[in-house]
């Protein structure tokens, strides 16, 4: 699957556009650069301006790289070291050293963090599985140099059980956050958006597989939502890789998934993929405890 990219010339942005039919899931960051180009600012579809403190485990990732492609994605504090993201949006950091990640915590407003972080590629944990044209294994870990301030307002999110099991997730709605695009081409507002849980529901693979528009899904572990097919409800679109994806259990925000994929050719009427968090909790128990 090739990937559509934009590149940075004397500080204007020119638009090399290179495209293929793919049967593969596209990723939320290749609509980023296929539609938004270098800069953006983006938000959830449908979604509405998040509460200061809602969401104190959004990570916004920026990642700076040599290639000049300016890239956005979101990702989840999940220990005071380490934050949880998309493969795809760190994906560079494996061919080239000098790719810079900048990591936004605290702050509901683009570009005015209470707490940043700058990571280079050691921080980088990638999956050695990850496929960036199967969207397999699209899961990566960042380790910070130093614990998060763990506070009202920068604080980590709690992890589903291991144990969890997909088939009792189905029929609940999940709440995302991220700083994705209002539409395939939309306007950019700088605020989080959020997806609240009354519209968001988690469907079984059966239906997604059914509603996949002749795309074919991973095989890895992940769990599909349900597109808006026109309706109002919100959806994950352009800058959303990574972005998290709760349920309430017990009372208390969980994370079960993180953004990866769109199953068609729009963000708002296509299902959507989410890496399922509990199945890798093995790969994840080992990478914090080794590093």
């Amino acid at each position: 699957m090739e990937f559509i990219k934009f590149f940075l010339v004397v500080a204007i942005a020119l638009v090399l556009a290179k495209s293929v039919t793919s049967s593969n899931p596209k990723s939320l960051l290749d609509y980023q650069r296929e539609y938004t180009g270098n800069f953006s600012h983006p938000k959830i579809i449908n979604g509405k301006p998040a509460d200061e403190k809602e969401f104190p485990y959004f990570v916004g990732i920026i990642e700076f790289n040599p290639f000049l492609i300016f890239a956005r994605c979101g990702g989840a504090i999940i220990h005071p070291k380490w934050v949880l993201t998309s493969g795809f949006c760190v994906e560079d950091s494996q061919i080239a050293d000098s790719v810079v990640f900048l990591l936004e915590m605290g702050s509901i407003v683009s570009g005015a963090p209470r707490v940043e972080y700058i990571l280079t590629s050691s921080s980088v944990f990638l999956h050695p599985g990850f496929d960036s044209d199967t969207m397999d294994n699209d899961i990566a870990l960042l380790s910070l140099p130093s614990s998060v301030p763990n506070d009202e307002y920068v604080r980590p999110v709690a992890l589903a059980a291991e144990d969890t099991s997909k088939e009792s997730l189905v029929g609940q709605f999940i709440t995302i956050a991220g700083f994705g695009a209002t539409s395939d081409d939309g306007t950019l507002p700088e605020i989080l958006q959020e997806g609240n849980t009354a519209q968001i529901p988690i469907i079984s693979d059966i239906a997604c597989e059914i509603s996949s528009n002749g795309y074919q899904l991973p095989t890895s572990p992940i769990f599909c939502s349900r597109g808006n097919s026109g309706r109002s409800a919100p959806a994950m679109c352009i800058g959303d890789s990574g972005a998290p994806a709760t349920v309430m259990m017990n009372g208390v925000p969980t994370l079960v998934g993180i953004g990866s994929a769109i199953l068609g050719s729009g963000c708002g009427n296509s299902p959507q993929i989410y890496t399922y968090i509990p199945e890798f909790c093995p790969w994840i128990d080992e990478i914090i405890a080794n590093n």
